[in-house]
């Protein structure tokens, strides 16, 4: 897969400049080895620093670049793809495994950033699910039961957010931040720790050998440690096992400057399919409104045009009692204009829904 970098677009979070790391020279040892320098690598690599574990990081591309840059930074264990869903397709003990998981990665986020003094703009905000399209209120009604058997205990039904429609489920203290700032202070309190991060260096092969792995670049040196973690956004390691119970997913999102506290400040998502997903990034005297969704099985649309069209028209239906609308700018597909920007992601998503690892009982 290619590098996210290389991609066209560029996302409203890529305008801060990346960590300067250089690549790996030579053949190392460590104890433990990631591939792959995003937020699950970032956070793996602190995880095992605090256990006093010496850690290397690679990647192909920046540290704390690919998808992870990508995402609109939602920070929320609300589930898009619905609890009753989770429920229905896995078990109510993986729905409750997913509630508690995801929430457990939300606080973690929120107290490292606290314990390394990362400014990320992390805030604790609430998220809504909007009734829209014909089955929009059934689908709350569901969903609020599906919560609420998951652990969401304080999910409630209530009126949706101005502009959005009349009934939405509300998730409170949910959050959201800003990705690069996250994961550039991640990457700074890594290097006070002592971890090895190496940009530009590109891992293409893993084998095992005498209880060890190693890992081989592509120009030659090797990392060997008694612990591999591959932590990119598609497997590197396995092709058949993981990749074929995947779909690869392409979504959109669209960033446009608005009036400062014009939305609220929060997680907004509708019940159409496919869906549509609503935050704002606020800034010093106005706000980044970012509006996402369209989604499509990678390779099988070639409508990029049409689904950020899609995202804008959204993005004006929320605007529409306004009398300063946010500004789209020129409204083409990956513009780079300063009034406007548009990116695309891929997501690798299970085929038969993601199922969490459940601990196994005593």
């Amino acid at each position: 897969m290619a590098n996210a970098l290389d991609e066209n677009s560029r996302s409203l979070w890529m305008d801060l400049p990346s960590p300067q790391t250089a690549p790996l020279i030579g053949n190392v040892t460590t104890d433990v080895v990631i591939v792959g320098a995003g937020i699950s690598g970032l956070s793996t690599a602190y995880e095992l620093a605090q256990q006093g574990l010496s850690v290397i990081v690679l990647d192909k591309g920046a540290i704390g670049g690919g998808m992870s840059l990508r995402t609109s930074a939602h920070l929320s264990w609300e589930l898009d793809d619905y609890y009753f869903e989770l429920s229905k397709r896995r078990s109510k003990e993986a729905a409750q495994a997913y509630y508690e998981s995801q929430r457990a990665a939300v606080e973690r986020i929120e107290t490292i950033a606290r314990t390394e003094s990362i400014d990320c703009d992390f805030a604790r905000i609430d998220a809504f699910i909007v009734a829209s399209g014909k089955d929009g209120d059934e689908t709350l009604d569901k969903e609020l039961e599906g919560a609420r058997g998951a652990g969401f205990a304080d999910v409630e039904l209530t009126d949706a957010p101005k502009g959005f429609g009349a009934r939405a489920l509300r998730f409170p203290n949910q959050a959201r931040f800003h990705p690069a700032k996250y994961l550039y202070g991640l990457a700074e309190a890594l290097a006070r720790q002592g971890v090895g991060l190496h940009s530009a260096s590109h891992v293409e092969a893993f084998k095992e050998e005498d209880g060890k792995v190693i890992a081989t670049l592509v120009n030659g040196p090797t990392v060997t440690a008694r612990i591999g973690v591959v932590a990119t956004n598609s497997p590197i390691n396995d092709k058949v096992a993981i990749h074929t119970k995947q779909a690869p997913y392409r979504t959109y999102v669209l960033a446009a400057r608005a009036p400062k506290g014009a939305l609220p400040d929060a997680l907004i998502w509708d019940t159409e399919d496919p869906y549509h997903y609503v935050r704002i990034q606020p800034e010093d005297d106005h706000d980044i409104v970012l509006i996402g969704g369209e989604d499509h099985k990678s390779g099988q649309e070639d409508d990029g045009e049409a689904r950020i069209a899609g995202c804008a028209l959204g993005l004006k239906r929320a605007f529409q009692d306004l009398a300063r609308p946010p500004t789209l700018g020129p409204g083409k597909f990956m513009n780079r204009s300063t009034t406007s920007r548009t990116w695309a992601a891929i997501l690798a998503t299970n085929a038969s829904m993601s199922s969490p690892v459940i601990p196994a009982k005593d």
